[in-house]
């Protein structure tokens, strides 16, 4: 299973490979102790003079080998791993240097002047071959025996589990991620939602204390867009609304937040405003949403044009509210006298 969003492009054979990259990063990371205890028990099970453990990597085939000497990486296109993850089996080599294949690898031209070479796939529960564990002797012709081949298998197995439960991690972790981005949003637009509003007006008027710095609530209300499913369909005030969302995602800062509180109200907050400052923030945003939006007509070709206007209604902290709820109230009073005004912005007056 694999546990990461955006697969990298690996070349053939280590395409399906690619799928893991995560986990393989996971097993590799911190000098790889897990591959290191691989190693250890490789090498004693086996009683091979060199026990080499190859991973596909981002920038090619990276090898351990069980003495602590360091060994170039593989090319993902041609090497000893390359062709054992090609034909998914076992690869036997008597001497390297005599075959074409390899008479050029590094590893036989330099060190370890491996001659000798048996080398096993690690394979995942869903087939993907991610690297090998092999067996090599400088000494031609030292072909690794059954019971050699078997406890590479079992090594590759053990590796392969290691892979398939970071797979299974990180897929969890996403999934509870993918949960809590879920509880936290509109289901429509993406925004936060309601719940996440209260948390984050919470968090922000937290630390506007702590700094001294003011924080504006904006609610706002679109006019124009009520009769839209009725005369159009969902679709269209779906569509409709996603534009408003993007709209309103536009005029805000990277820290500013945007939530969907009802079925055409949005709100926004904006931490370490001024009064006014504030007010060009509103201003921005009934320019961004009052506007006419460009739908695909779901019954009849072309397009539909759908006008909208927008009231909005601004409060500020610590002028005009003290807390949340009350920042709140005030923002929905101006909200009411900005309709009342048909349309545009007001900032809460508590004379009114």
């Amino acid at each position: 299973m694999p546990g990461v969003r955006d697969t990298p492009t690996w070349p053939e054979p280590w395409r399906a490979a690619a799928a893991h990259a995560e986990a393989l990063r996971g097993l590799q990371a911190g000098a790889g102790a897990g591959i290191a205890r691989s190693l250890r028990v490789a090498a004693r099970a086996s009683g091979a003079p060199l026990v080499v453990i190859s991973l596909a990597s981002d920038d090619g085939v990276a090898a351990w080998c069980s003495d602590g000497s360091e060994l170039a990486r593989e090319p993902t296109d041609a090497g000893f791993a390359d062709h054992v993850a090609r034909g998914s089996e076992t690869l036997v080599v008597e001497d390297a240097s005599a075959d074409v294949r390899f008479a050029d690898h590094p590893w036989v031209v330099g060190e370890p002047a491996l001659r000798a070479y048996a080398g096993v796939p690690v394979a995942l529960e869903d087939g993907a071959v991610v690297g090998t564990v092999a067996a090599v002797d400088r000494v031609a012709g030292a072909v690794a025996d059954e019971a050699t081949l078997d406890v590479l298998r079992d090594v590759a197995a053990s590796l392969a589990e290691q892979v398939d439960r970071g797979a299974l991690a990180l897929a969890l972790r996403e999934a509870r991620a993918d949960l809590r981005r879920a509880e936290a949003s509109d289901a429509l637009t993406g925004l936060a939602n309601r719940r996440t509003l209260h948390e984050r007006l919470d968090g922000a008027l937290a630390l506007a204390r702590r700094t001294g710095h003011g924080v504006a609530l904006a609610v706002v209300d679109l006019s124009g867009f009520a009769g839209v499913n009725e005369r159009h369909g969902v679709r269209v005030g779906d569509a409709v609304l996603l534009q408003v969302a993007s709209a309103l995602e536009g005029a805000a800062r990277d820290h500013d937040l945007v939530a969907r509180v009802g079925d055409d109200a949005f709100a926004c907050v904006w931490q370490a405003v001024s009064e006014n400052g504030a007010m060009v923030a509103a201003q921005r945003v009934e320019r961004h949403v009052a506007r006419s939006y460009s739908v695909v007509d779901p019954v009849a070709p072309g397009s539909l044009e759908i006008e909208l206007g927008a009231s909005v209604g601004v409060a500020i902290f610590p002028h005009d509210a003290e807390d949340a709820a009350g920042l709140l109230r005030a923002a929905d009073l101006a909200l009411d006298r900005a309709k009342r005004a048909g349309g545009g912005i007001m900032r809460f007056d508590q004379r009114s």
